[in-house]
């Protein structure tokens, strides 16, 4: 959500952050990237809260896609860190997104199919990858 380039400084903040979260690989890690997280909320919250006023009397928030990317972010830290208390959580889901992607792949030659035979043959297809061997 937050912008490739950015040039406020606080959205270079959230972006370190971010980019951050991928390096948390134990809990100590995970407490010093949640402390970073509220140092960075209590600097730029009154920046983010900032609004603008038309002449009708009607305001939105000045810095939308900062405060969309906020809030997704804070939502996210109950269920952020599960992976460092089970093993058998994996730390992203790269392989998830991968398996989904050869499904649609898979898929896109057959796009005159109907619903039930879509389901079908995804049913088919989750069938048959459940069958190889790991």
């Amino acid at each position: 959500m937050v912008n490739a380039a950015p040039t406020v400084i606080c959205s270079r903040g959230i972006t370190f952050i971010i980019n951050e979260l991928h390096s948390v690989k134990t809990l100590y890690q995970s407490s010093a990237w949640l402390l970073s997280l509220w140092c960075w909320e209590k600097k730029y919250s009154s920046f983010i809260a900032e609004r603008v006023v038309k002449e009708n009397g009607k305001y939105w928030y000045k810095h939308k896609m900062l405060r969309k990317s906020r809030y997704l972010l804070l939502k996210a830290i109950p269920n952020l860190f599960h992976y460092l208390d089970d093993p058998a959580i994996p730390r992203t889901t790269n392989r998830l997104e991968s398996f989904f992607a050869h499904l649609k792949d898979k898929l896109q030659p057959h796009r005159g199919l109907t619903i039930l035979n879509r389901k079908n043959f995804v049913k088919w297809y989750l069938y048959s990858q459940n069958q190889r061997p790991a």
